[in-house]
């Protein structure tokens, strides 16, 4: 014989009938939270995607910087450049040497100044120079050409 159920008069056994069946499930929260973890897995992979295809580069301290600058582009004055640079390139348009200007400081560039000369032809007072570069500045303040090549070490 089959044990009675109990009487649904009984006080102390209560029934939800809204969790007595597994078609009662709250679904809702269920599929909620599953699209919520599949969104945090798939941003997750994107960014671990973008991170690897973005390499970081290892940041150079200031004075390795210039030290790097220093070999591949030497200062000079800016009197010996100048000659040099009128003598070793007649056919060049030069202007006059006291019409130089350094752009960064806007200061007139002196015969007995520092310069740094740039492989672009630009000029610079070495100290305005040297800190635009120390700065993370990898181009020519004028025509954005690169001060260093990979071969120099920093590009």
């Amino acid at each position: 014989m089959a044990p009675a159920l109990p009487s649904s008069s009984n006080p102390l056994l209560v029934v939800d009938a809204r969790y007595d069946h597994p078609s009662n499930v709250p679904y809702k929260a269920l599929i909620g939270s599953g699209i919520g973890l599949c969104l945090f897995v798939l941003i997750l992979v994107c960014v671990g995607v973008y991170l690897a295809g973005h390499e970081l580069e290892p940041e150079i301290k200031p004075n390795v910087r210039l030290e790097l600058l220093e070999e591949a582009i030497p200062s000079i004055l800016f009197s010996k450049w100048y000659e040099h640079d009128r003598d070793n390139h007649p056919h060049w348009w030069h202007v006059n040497p006291e019409d130089q200007d350094c752009v960064i400081c806007l200061d007139v560039i002196k015969p007995k100044d520092y310069i740094r000369a740039l492989n672009c032809r630009h000029i610079y007072h070495k100290r305005c120079f040297d800190r635009w570069f120390v700065d993370s500045h990898e181009y020519c303040p004028l025509c954005h050409s690169p001060v260093l090549s990979a071969e120099d070490g920093v590009a």
